[in-house]
């Protein structure tokens, strides 16, 4: 392939040869431009003469820059270049401060080539879409500009007013009542830990989902059957003895007993076999013990609401 017809430029930084190796060969296949750098120094060099539209960084790096010093450099040298990091210690710990930072992604150890792909192939159509965007916005300002000079037209003619044509509304032209909160990709988090509700609307807003947070059961069903989400993430902290009771309400009422629900409890608080039961009772997703795996959570509602 041509240097004209890549995709995009990607920059790898890992101090290990062989996920180079593997993530150049990969990318490249996939019609990327890709670079590689064994630390941070050369990491950032490259992002200065390369200038690459996503950088994929390892956390842990021998030298005086690691990948958290990598990523706090590009971006305040290049706040619009995507950065994502790969770490083989996947927990909300340590992704959540690098997402707040402006982290793109969090990828985990040993790389799942799939996930890397659906990852930077998100990306670049995120681009994409951002530059369609700009090209919308200017042909919206157009559209004002002559839609005003419309108006200054309607106020010396007979033109009838805008405000007086009536759209024809059928049965299938009637707009989808979303709610505002949780938008076509709802993610209803019910739970009384303000940092995990935190932490997890930050990881699913970055992964393109809606959020929404109920804390107390009672409050929680009430609001689900008022205002159905995608999906629900539930903290049996929350649930205690009654949250094998919610399930059950939840999936007795029809409609609500579509949502997919992902539980989340303390390490060990439940054995496989109680599990096994709950689930079997209440159609559970997944079961999430703490700290909770960020590419599980991630993959699994990508299996079930597709963004």
């Amino acid at each position: 392939m041509a240097e004209n017809d890549k995709k995009g430029t990607v920059l790898v930084v890992d101090d290990e040869p062989s996920i180079q190796s593997i993530c150049k060969r990969f990318l490249d296949g996939l019609g990327f431009e890709v670079h590689t750098a064994e630390n941070g120094e050369e990491g950032l060099s490259q992002a200065r003469s390369k200038n690459p539209d996503f950088i994929l960084t390892d956390i842990m790096m021998p030298g005086s820059m690691d990948g958290v010093k990598l990523f706090y450099a590009v971006k305040k040298e290049f706040p619009l270049m995507d950065v994502a990091i790969m770490t083989a210690y996947p927990t909300l710990e340590t992704a959540i401060p690098l997402l707040k930072a402006g982290a793109y992604d969090y990828l985990i150890k040993p790389i799942d080539l799939e996930l890397l792909k659906a990852m930077v192939v998100r990306c670049f159509e995120k681009r994409h879409l951002a530059k369609e965007l700009g090209k919308e916005k200017i042909l919206h300002q157009v559209v004002e500009i002559a839609y005003s000079t419309f108006k200054k037209l309607e106020t010396s003619s007979s033109l009838p007013s805008a405000t007086q044509i009536s759209p024809v509304v059928t049965p299938e032209s009637k707009p989808q009542v979303l709610s505002a909160e949780f938008g076509k990709r709802g993610v209803l988090i019910v739970s009384e830990d303000e940092q995990l509700s935190s932490s997890l609307k930050i990881l699913l807003n970055k992964n393109g989902y809606g959020t929404g947070q109920v804390i107390g059961e009672s409050k929680a069903v009430e609001f689900i059957e008022a205002t159905p989400p995608q999906a629900i993430l539930l903290d049996l902290k929350v649930a205690r003895a009654d949250g094998h009771l919610t399930l059950l309400k939840l999936k007795k009422n029809p409609s609500t007993a579509f949502i997919p629900v992902f539980v989340i409890a303390e390490r060990g608080l439940y054995s496989t076999k109680t599990f096994l039961n709950i689930s079997e009772d209440c159609e559970v997703v997944a079961y999430l013990e703490k700290p909770i795996p960020i590419s599980i959570l991630v993959q699994k509602l990508k299996e079930i609401i597709p963004v």
